[in-house]
């Protein structure tokens, strides 16, 4: 978009358009906050028990995890996607 040298419009709409982040849906967050620790603890403990190490908390759970708390399904389908693909 460009803006005319005549134009009483400074800047564009989209530049100056006051953007809202989403609720966040707290109850979304602790459902996938317990999807995130249950399988770690049981992992954990079984670790323990086989003697090897493992890290307390995987990264690609962790960012799935944050995904499905957002509020859009789009969201929700790309935290799907990370739980099929992560290793």
């Amino acid at each position: 978009m460009t803006i005319k040298k005549n134009s009483s419009k400074k800047y564009p709409d989209w530049l100056v358009h006051d953007y809202k982040l989403p609720k966040l849906d707290w109850l979304l967050l602790a459902q996938a906050l317990i999807f995130l620790l249950i399988p770690n603890v049981f992992l954990l403990i079984g670790a323990y028990f086989v003697g090897v190490s493992r890290p307390l908390i995987n990264i690609d759970y962790f960012v799935a995890c944050v995904l499905f708390a957002l509020p859009y399904r789009f969201f929700r389908v790309l935290a799907m996607l990370v739980l099929r693909f992560a290793p």
